[in-house]
């Protein structure tokens, strides 16, 4: 049976009107698809680590371009699946937090700045199988401050975590200050705090 013309015309229009009515996907999901991930603590009483399992929907998906992690989009959250690398410094501004989903892998060459007043804290999954290798340049730590520069607060509840200082200049920690020298971190381990020598080792 042969369709109308002026069907056939409709069903064209409708169908372009579905398309041009799709919302553009530019890697920020401000009510995207649930994600979980493991919140812990330390609980000083009971000298154990705490967890429990949270979701966020309002985030903003890491890609190879997102080099500026800002608390003030989509709550500070940033979320890395799959295989990314990014090939220039990460600016973190404000308290941002970084969620591994299991299985990912995020490649940071030349590191991720969080300088003084600054906070990044690290979260995974269930399995706890996403992993992060951030890698300083210019005498800059692999997270932390940059050269001269002394590190925010940096927190690692999940995940696996290898960061590395640049040791071609003067060297700055792996998670701490910068080189030449920069000052430590505050830097905690499932909200348990490591002492800042042990911060600076790269």
């Amino acid at each position: 049976m042969k369709q109308r013309p002026w069907k056939r015309a409709l069903s064209l229009m409708l169908a372009f009107a579905l398309v041009f009515a799709m919302p553009c996907v530019t890697g920020v999901y401000a009510a995207g698809e649930p994600v979980d991930y493991i919140e812990r603590w330390w609980d000083e009483d009971e000298q154990k680590v705490m967890d429990s399992q949270k979701s966020v929907t309002n985030y903003t998906e890491v890609e190879s371009s997102t080099t500026a992690w800002d608390g003030d989009t989509t709550g500070g959250w940033y979320v890395v699946s799959g295989k990314v690398e990014i090939t220039s410094r990460v600016t973190v501004t404000g308290d941002v937090h970084l969620l591994l989903m299991d299985g990912c892998t995020l490649t940071v060459n030349g590191g991720i700045q969080v300088k003084d007043d600054n906070s990044l804290t690290i979260y995974g999954q269930e399995k706890g199988s996403g992993t992060v290798e951030a890698i300083g340049s210019q005498s800059a730590a692999g997270i932390g401050g940059g050269s001269n520069g002394s590190g925010g607060d940096i927190t690692i509840m999940g995940g696996t975590v290898t960061a590395t200082g640049d040791s071609v200049t003067q060297g700055g920690a792996g998670i701490g200050g910068g080189g030449k020298p920069g000052d430590g971190c505050g830097f905690y381990i499932n909200g348990a705090p490591v002492p800042v020598a042990v911060a600076h080792i790269s």
